[in-house]
């Protein structure tokens, strides 16, 4: 419970990220001369979907506090939880073609970017750990 309540918080306090990147699809959606107006049952939804990608992707980092889990573990539930976030929002939101194609450029591109953010993270980490280990 005290799991889920964290998870909660930081979901909570990241759903304001998810229409700022919704703003940046329609964006470039309109630059790309694809959309120019948009109906409201459409807009309702890319925010509804905007604001849980943010509250399902602010809250997953919580798997990193469970104590249980090795780094392995907790990097693989939430590259997955994401991941599976991200793709059914962006399906039924149509923001990529619902087709082969359109799954497999997202999914490279997804696991690729997820592999440089983790791996930029992970050397600040351990630059960080050397530092604090190297003034004991």
């Amino acid at each position: 419970m005290r799991y889920f309540k964290t998870f909660c918080l930081r979901g909570l306090i990241a759903m304001g990220f998810g229409p700022i990147i919704l703003v940046f699809i329609y964006l470039g959606l309109n630059q790309a001369n694809i959309v120019h107006s948009i109906p409201i049952p459409t807009l309702n939804l890319a925010i509804i979907s905007s604001l849980l990608i943010g509250f399902i992707e602010g809250g997953i980092g919580v798997v990193y506090q469970i104590e249980r889990l090795s780094l392995g573990k907790a990097t693989l539930i939430q590259s997955l939880v994401i991941y599976v976030s991200l793709l059914f929002f962006y399906f039924i939101n149509a923001w990529i073609p619902r087709n082969w194609s359109g799954f497999s450029i997202f999914s490279i591109i997804y696991w690729i970017a997820y592999g440089i953010i983790w791996l930029i993270i992970y050397q600040s980490v351990l630059r960080h750990v050397r530092k604090v280990n190297s003034k004991l």
